[in-house]
């Protein structure tokens, strides 16, 4: 079962792969091509709900 993110929150690769039932790694992939818009702090990456809802739907 897929998981909806919450809009304003911010959700690590790992949890983000879970939603989006891939691997972490194919997710990282996705943020390094750009097909995925994070930001990072320190060494963790960190997706938005609305990113991440957006990728869902298609949207580039």
């Amino acid at each position: 079962m897929v998981k909806i993110p919450d809009l304003e929150a911010f959700y690590t690769p790992t949890e983000t792969s879970e939603m989006l039932e891939a691997h972490k790694n194919t997710v990282r992939r996705w943020i390094k091509e750009g097909k995925l818009k994070a930001s990072r702090k320190g060494k963790t990456y960190w997706i938005e709900g609305k990113e991440i809802q957006r990728f869902m739907r298609g949207e580039s």
